[in-house]
């Protein structure tokens, strides 16, 4: 393989094990001040969405850009 061909692979595969390695990565919260320090694009805000169901005995969410 040429080392043009080698770098695109390369670069393939790392953009792949990064878009994998974040599917399930999200920070958990409790109110929406956990959520102060994550970034979203405007005009949107990042937002403590509670899960119903409670986590030794507190509500928890996750913090989604909404």
């Amino acid at each position: 393989m040429t080392e043009i061909v080698k770098f695109n692979l390369i670069i393939i595969l790392l953009s792949v094990f990064i878009v994998a390695m974040n599917v399930d990565a999200y920070v958990p919260c409790r109110r929406n001040a956990d959520c102060l320090g994550e970034k979203c694009l405007p005009p949107k805000r990042y937002w403590c969405r509670i899960i119903t169901e409670p986590y030794e005995d507190f509500p928890m969410g996750r913090c989604d850009c909404i």
